[in-house]
């Protein structure tokens, strides 16, 4: 029985020793805060990728947005020539019966030109305007198109539409009998 006891004795002092070493081990060494080296890999990884898909939608998105901006650039253009109309302007001296904008399938601008009352003639010479982008593709109109407002109403010649694009984004100018002039993603009705 004194062996058994001297061994219970012993055990308790090797818990009091191993428990006195933890407590010197936390005093000594006290226990990392931080991040490990797996943890900051993984976060860097996350964020690339989430970083590059946000990039990728930002180029996207950019290009469809200048083709709409270039759609309001017409859109702008061809009330303005209404205006011009309704307004009876006057350039060099004749007064202005009928505004004009001509687009060309193909090409990256448009041009706009006032007729006289009085000789049916051109007067001055025809506005070339550049649709505005930052690619080298750039915009262009898909589909030609010739619009003239008549005064003093503003009257338009004829309905129809205007579609340009830039690679796969595409927008659409409407023009119809009503004179009403808009812009949508759509094809027109």
């Amino acid at each position: 029985m004194k062996k058994r006891k001297q061994k219970k004795d012993y055990f308790e002092k090797l818990k009091c020793r191993k428990s006195a070493f933890f407590v010197f081990r936390d005093a000594a060494f006290p226990p990392k805060k931080g991040f490990t080296l797996i943890e900051l890999v993984i976060v860097v990884a996350i964020v690339t990728i989430m970083t590059g898909v946000s990039l990728t939608n930002v180029s996207r998105n950019k290009e469809a947005k200048e083709v709409e901006i270039a759609a309001s650039q017409v859109a702008s253009a061809l009330r303005s020539l209404q205006n011009d109309a309704v307004n009876g302007k006057v350039l060099t001296g004749s007064s202005v019966c009928r505004s004009t904008l001509n687009l060309v399938n193909g090409e990256k601008k448009y041009g706009t030109s006032y007729f006289s009352c009085s000789s049916g003639a051109q007067v001055g010479a025809e506005n070339i305007f550049y649709l505005s982008s930052k690619k080298e593709n750039g915009i262009v109109t898909s589909s030609a198109a010739s619009f003239s407002f008549t005064a003093p109403r503003g009257d338009v010649s004829s309905s129809g539409f205007v579609r340009l694009t830039a690679g796969a984004n595409t927008y659409y100018v409407c023009v119809e009998s009503s004179g009403n002039i808009y812009t949508q993603k759509a094809s027109c009705p």
